[in-house]
């Protein structure tokens, strides 16, 4: 009895580490997106403001 209840406790905090890990890596790429989107429209933002300076001085 005592085996099967430590058994299940590993096993749960080896399913807690994992949906842990998980959970960063889901953190993480959400950041990653989300500064990626925000480079990218700077990036546009940018762009055009020195296309605009160029096109009509």
């Amino acid at each position: 009895m005592f085996y099967i209840t430590n058994a299940i406790f590993v096993v749960n905090q080896e399913c807690c580490r994992c949906m842990l890990s998980l959970y960063v890596f889901i953190c993480c790429l959400l950041i990653m997106l989300f500064v990626n989107y925000a480079v990218d429209y700077l990036l546009v933002r940018l762009f055009n403001s020195f296309v605009y300076s160029f096109v009509r001085p």
